[in-house]
C-alpha cells in the first residue's frame, strides 16, 4: 500500500490539537528545517549537514512523505513517514524545534502517525533512534515503543541505532 490514502493528503489539522497542522513540505520550510536540524542532536553528532537534511526533507516519492509541523501559524518541527515499510509505516524522522519542545507537539505528531497507520490497517509502527539520544528513547518508550534490535554503525561508525516497534493492534 503506497502513501495514499494513509499519509496521502497535503495538509492535516490535528483533531485533538487544532492549533497544530501538518503541511506537505515546501522548499522554504525544508531549507529552514535543514539548518535547524543540522545544529541539533542527533544530526550534529552524526555529522549530517544542512544540505543533506534539506535535500532529504525536499525529496519525496510514492512511499515517503515529509510534512512541516505548524503551531499557531509558525514552523514547529517536521515529520517524515515511509509507508509501506515491513508490516507498517516507518517514522523516518520526527523533530520538534527547540522553542516548541515540552508543549506536546511531538506527542501529537506521533499520535497522528499512529492513527493514520491504524486507519490503513497497519499492524505495527517502526522507527530508528540513535542509541546516544536518551531523551528521544525515553519519549518513544513512554509512547509504547520497544526496542526490536540494535543496528550497529548504521549511519556512522561507532554510533548505533535502535530499531523500535509499536504493535498497533
Amino acid at each position: 500500500m503506497a502513501a495514499g490514502p494513509a499519509y496521502g493528503r497535503a495538509q492535516y489539522r490535528l483533531e485533538d490539537r487544532p492549533e497544530l497542522e501538518l503541511r506537505l513540505m515546501q522548499p522554504a520550510a525544508a531549507e529552514s528545517l535543514g539548518g535547524d536540524l543540522a545544529a541539533m542532536v542527533p544530526w550534529a553528532r552524526l555529522g549530517t549537514s544542512r544540505d543533506q537534511l534539506t535535500g532529504f526533507l525536499s525529496a519525496s516519492d510514492d512511499n515517503k512523505r515529509s510534512f512541516s509541523i505548524i503551531a499557531d501559524g509558525g514552523l514547529a518541527g517536521v515529520i517524515v513517514v515511509r509507508f509501506p515499510w515491513l508490516s507498517g509505516p516507518y517514522l523516518n524522522l520526527l523533530a520538534v524545534l527547540d522553542g516548541q519542545r515540552s508543549k506536546g507537539v511531538g506527542r501529537a505528531a506521533l499520535g497522528w502517525f499512529e492513527a493514520e497507520a491504524r486507519a490503513a490497517g497497519a499492524r505495527n509502527a517502526f522507527l530508528c533512534v540513535s542509541a546516544f539520544n536518551a531523551p528521544a528513547i525515553a519519549f518513544y518508550r513512554r509512547n509504547g515503543y520497544s526496542q526490536a534490535t540494535v543496528l550497529e554503525d548504521l549511519i556512522k561508525d561507532g554510533e548505533d541505532e535502535f530499531l523500535m516497534r509499536k504493535r498497533l493492534r
